[in-house]
């Protein structure tokens, strides 16, 4: 499939229906690099621009690493930013990339619940929007049965919808 100008314009501004049917028409499956793939990935990578804007410099790496994963192109922000932190490298301006990049670790962070959120979260959400776009209510009923799915309880995966609620609709909407 040909990633011009006129593909990102239609991923931008296209639903996310239309995102699963160009990915159908063009056999990708569940390719990392499909339609459907990266319209997700680019309303990520907007709520991880708000993020990186508030102070969050660990942004900048995720939308890198998401660029990488969904063969999209940086962003400019993600490219000036990156530049700027990198040079600092370059130039013996920072003593490490964490100085560089300007990213502190919480202490006493827990991995592994870090670890799982980052693992389902977003398959809560995806599992959640698909069923409410069907008809279904989003009810208690709905977050056990989805919940079930992926060996967690109803509570834990409201926890991580709101999470993902928090990073893809409420950042993007604010910018």
């Amino acid at each position: 499939m040909n990633r011009d100008n006129d593909y990102w314009t239609f991923l931008k501004t296209c639903s996310f229906d239309d995102a699963v049917k160009k990915s159908v028409e063009n056999n990708f499956g569940s390719a990392p690099d499909s339609p459907s793939a990266q319209w997700y990935a680019i309303r990520e990578i907007e709520a991880l621009e708000t993020r990186f804007k508030a102070g969050d410099k660990f942004s900048l790496l995720e939308a890198i690493y998401t660029c990488a994963v969904r063969s999209i192109p940086l962003p400019d922000w993600v490219e000036r930013s990156y530049i700027a932190s990198y040079r600092k490298i370059l130039k013996f301006e920072a003593k490490s990339l964490d100085a560089a990049f300007d990213i502190e670790w919480k202490k006493n962070i827990n991995l592994a619940a870090k670890r799982k959120r980052r693992k389902t979260a977003h398959h809560i959400y995806t599992e959640i929007k698909k069923m409410s776009a069907n008809g279904r209510s989003v009810t208690d009923e709905l977050f056990d049965e989805v919940g079930a799915k992926f060996n967690i309880g109803r509570t834990l995966a409201k926890e991580y919808y709101a999470y993902m609620t928090e990073r893809l609709e409420k950042d993007v909407a604010a910018s």
